[in-house]
């Protein structure tokens, strides 16, 4: 059964992937990677780049079930320990079904891309930016970036 479920996951990841709506429009994508996730070229890249970025494919996590059990017999005796900050770490080990304290590790989460994106520069250093569509510069500090998404030569 398990593996029904894994592979109905890898058939659905792979629909997304080679279906015609994530696509990338420009040649340029997979030279300007790293520009992805980018407070401002992100918004360019994701209409340009969207299959290259992975923006059609939401993130998930994997989902594991906690374990409620006591591990030690006398848990219900020491009730009281349960949220005392000596013992706390001793108690989440040892009696998470008397504590329920139980949280799990990693929980299901699935992040859909971003519809609007908003460009904030907020930094005390002299940065400005410049973005246009396909194409773009910033300047900050002694470091100047350029790149290019529409595969044409600068």
């Amino acid at each position: 059964m398990k593996f029904l479920i894994y592979l109905g996951f890898i058939f659905g990841m792979l629909q997304s992937i080679l279906s015609d709506d994530c696509k990338d429009l420009s040649s340029n994508c997979r030279n300007n990677l790293k520009h992805c996730r980018n407070s401002i070229y992100g918004p360019i890249m994701k209409k340009n780049c969207a299959k290259s970025c992975r923006y059609c494919i939401p993130p998930t996590r994997p989902t594991f079930a906690p374990i409620l059990r006591d591990r030690i017999r006398n848990c219900s005796a020491m009730i009281e320990r349960c949220h005392q900050k000596e013992y706390i770490f001793y108690m989440e080990k040892n009696c998470k079904k008397t504590c329920s304290t139980v949280t799990p590790k990693r929980e299901t989460t699935t992040i859909a891309p971003e519809e609007n994106t908003t460009i904030t520069l907020e930094e005390n250093s002299s940065k400005s930016a410049e973005v246009i569509e396909g194409s773009g510069t910033v300047n900050g500090d002694n470091n100047n970036e350029e790149f290019d998404i529409t595969g044409d030569e600068k």
